[in-house]
């Protein structure tokens, strides 16, 4: 198996979701731990948040290639790539959701790893 791991410096608040009711996401320490299937191959993905301007991502597969991309899938479902900057300025002081956005910019919308599984 070939491991990759990756370090990354969010570009705005981010906290790792919680995982889902179907099972696939799963907690394993202080991590998130999720199977994979990239071109047919299995890859296991970990994402962890050892403090809150860090995310760790691994993956392990029988290629660098599949890990790679499985990690790049799990940088895309936990949103850590995305710099929510313009929407809290626009946002921040809206009646409706301003108060929301204020007190929790690390809210992302739900996404998967696999978006057409």
């Amino acid at each position: 198996m070939i491991v990759v791991r990756r370090e990354v410096r969010p570009a705005w608040p981010v906290r790792l979701p919680r995982p889902g009711m179907d099972g696939l996401l799963r907690r394993r320490g202080g991590g998130l731990e999720r199977l994979l299937h990239v071109d047919g191959e299995p890859v296991r993905v970990q994402v962890a948040q050892p403090a809150p301007d860090r995310v760790l991502f691994g993956a392990a597969a029988a290629r660098r290639d599949l890990a790679e991309e499985a990690v790049a899938r799990m940088r895309f479902a936990t949103g850590v790539d995305d710099d929510l900057r313009a929407f809290h300025e626009a946002f921040r002081f809206d009646p409706l959701i301003g108060a929301s956005v204020r007190a929790r910019p690390q809210l992302r919308v739900p996404r998967r790893p696999d978006p057409f599984p």
